[in-house]
């Protein structure tokens, strides 16, 4: 079982924080990139810039809202610099995501139910004395772990 990758394309230059990820590195690639075939099915999401198994997002564990909001974040993108520093509500192009939750519930003939999403966000300061391959290392463990307990879109 291979991922399938059509490649990674990218509009604009990326923004990189301190550990060498980008904050768009899922973004970065194309709508057919983001969807997954393991077992045929289309139905694994990267959503992270880890794109092994114990990474990716199996839609089919998610009920409806769940899953639409998922792919809808496959848009979301950051809008500014200064993202470690800047209101979140003005980092994330939302009125995007927003549209696109609107349209693959329509296009899936699926009535919204009133739903509530929270959204965490860690904005940690790294001391200089920090390695980064270490902290690379344990943010990759962190994510699969929360993946594994559905710490995602649960």
């Amino acid at each position: 079982m291979g991922i399938l990758h059509r490649g990674v394309q990218s509009e604009k230059p990326s923004l990189t924080d301190h550990v060498g990820k980008t904050p768009t590195a899922a973004s970065k690639q194309s709508d057919e990139t983001r969807r997954i075939c393991l077992d045929g099915t289309g139905d694994l999401l990267v959503m992270s810039p880890y794109t092994e198994r114990e990474h990716l997002l199996d839609l089919k564990t998610l009920d409806m809202e769940n899953a639409i909001l998922a792919q809808a974040l496959v848009h979301l993108r950051c809008l500014r610099p200064d993202y470690a520093t800047a209101p979140y509500i003005e980092i994330f192009n939302w009125d995007e995501v927003l549209g696109e939750v609107k349209r693959l519930a329509q296009q899936s003939g699926h009535s919204w139910r009133g739903s509530s999403f929270f959204v965490v966000a860690f904005r940690s300061q790294i001391p200089p004395t920090t390695v980064y391959e270490d902290l690379g290392t344990l943010d990759k463990a962190a994510h699969a772990e929360a993946t594994a307990s559905g710490g995602f879109l649960k």
